[in-house]
């Protein structure tokens, strides 16, 4: 059996679920008011974004690496790794969840949409 790719994974993920409305062509992601808070990364990665202390729980319970943008470590955000998105998408499901309330409570920001 073969591993999906990450976009399968990620698509998977969001599945029917309406709160997380899948955006984007060539950077799949979930936005709201502005705030990208999940996508999959142009190196395959799925990444949340995440407040500080839930990355870090995050990072200690299920791993999870930096991810780097553009050479530049994205601070706020961490790798989901592929097997807990194939073993456990539910927990994942869970803390993107976490990541929609967090943007939800930022300040909005301007978008380019009308």
């Amino acid at each position: 059996m073969t591993t999906p790719f990450p976009v399968e994974l990620y698509d998977r993920l969001l599945g029917p679920d309406a709160r997380h409305e899948r955006r984007g062509k060539t950077l799949p992601h979930t936005s709201a008011n502005g705030h990208m808070y999940s996508f999959v990364s142009a190196y395959g990665e799925v990444c949340l974004r995440l407040p500080e202390d839930s990355r870090r729980e995050f990072q200690e319970h299920h791993g999870g690496g930096e991810v780097v943008q553009h050479g530049r470590v994205m601070k706020d955000c961490v790798a989901v790794a592929t097997a807990l998105l194939l073993d456990h998408p539910e927990e994942v499901l869970s803390v993107l969840d976490e990541s929609l309330e967090w943007v939800l409570s930022l300040q909005p920001k301007a978008t380019r949409h009308a």
